[in-house]
């Protein structure tokens, strides 16, 4: 079914997305996010990501496609930040960008 391999997919990606924006969060340093830079945004961020990724899991259900396609969202967004997607998402968004800010 189509709903619950995309479901499936946005569950990955969220909670793969969740990562990093909680991880920096959680240390007390600045990561672009589309709520702000600031830590405890982030933090906000991310714990919100890995609520949304396990309402959308819970609903993708279990099935033989459910996996591969959460492996496959999560391997989206882990391309996505690992070639400076956030960074060029606040740049197009003309937000600045925590390595431009002032502490």
């Amino acid at each position: 079914m189509v709903s619950r391999t995309g479901a499936a997919f946005l569950g990955g990606l969220m909670l793969a997305n969740g990562v990093p924006h909680f991880l920096s969060g959680v240390r007390g340093v600045r990561y672009s996010c589309v709520l702000g830079n600031s830590a405890e945004r982030n933090a906000l961020a991310g714990v919100s990501a890995f609520a949304l990724a396990g309402g959308l899991l819970c609903a993708a259900g279990r099935g033989r496609s459910q996996p591969v396609a959460a492996a496959a969202g999560a391997l989206a967004i882990s391309v996505f930040h690992a070639r400076g997607g956030p960074h060029w998402l606040n740049t197009v968004a003309g937000r600045p960008n925590p390595e431009d800010e002032r502490a």
